[in-house]
């Protein structure tokens, strides 16, 4: 069985890999609808996963940034699928400059930020900032990398900044279960499974923010 498990997994990771390059394509076929693309390959994504997503809240339709815990590449999948705006998710440079697969960042105008070079914060804000009057929405992950717990890491001063600079709040999600449908270090795929995506009210205090997301984790899964 464990054999079986590997031949699909490896299976389903393929067709991901190759719809992706499918979609980066499109971009440049059809580079406005980069937005329409994403959110249509997103639930591809769920429909051969045969994964289910569970809202609970309400996005605020004034939100300007989320932010979000990280354990999955799902997480950013699944948001694609159900938010109702155009998301600009704010990426690791590296991710930007993979070969042909950075273009996954590039032609949708994500924003990369270069964490080794300080002086490069000017530039993610003034991205942030044309993103913004292009009525779309930041999505920033504040640990600043993959989580494989559900307690929360350290917030990066990132996404605090932003906001404070821009005047904008952020509107706290939580995702739970993302991991356990696909997990994205140990390359590993469960099927028939919930994603619970938990919209919290939005603030301007990204302590708070870490507390409400902390407690929101520790009520669903201890």
């Amino acid at each position: 069985m464990n054999i079986l498990n590997k031949i699909i997994t490896f299976f389903y990771a393929l067709i991901i890999a190759i719809s992706i390059a499918v979609v980066i394509i499109l971009f440049y076929i059809f580079p406005q609808k980069n937005w329409q693309i994403r959110k249509t390959w997103a639930k591809f994504i769920r429909k051969i996963c045969f994964y289910k997503i569970e809202i609970i809240g309400e996005f605020s339709e004034d939100t300007k940034m989320i932010i979000l815990n990280h354990r999955s590449m799902l997480d950013i999948i699944a948001l694609e699928d159900v938010y109702p705006k155009n998301l600009c998710w704010i990426a690791k440079k590296q991710i930007g400059d993979l070969f042909f697969y950075g273009q996954i960042i590039k032609k949708p105008k994500m924003i990369s930020i270069d964490r080794a070079n300080a002086r490069d914060f000017v530039n993610v804000i003034k991205q942030a900032k044309e993103r913004l009057e292009d009525n779309r929405v930041i999505s920033i992950f504040p640990e600043g990398t993959r989580n494989d717990t559900y307690n929360l890491l350290r917030f990066k001063s990132g996404a605090s900044k932003i906001a404070e600079k821009l005047n904008i709040s952020f509107q706290p999600i939580v995702l739970i279960g993302a991991k356990e449908i696909l997990d994205s270090k140990k390359i590993k795929i469960s099927f028939f499974k919930t994603l619970k995506i938990i919209i919290l009210p939005p603030t301007n205090d990204i302590e708070e923010a870490k507390e409400m997301m902390q407690k929101v984790l520790n009520d669903n899964t201890r």
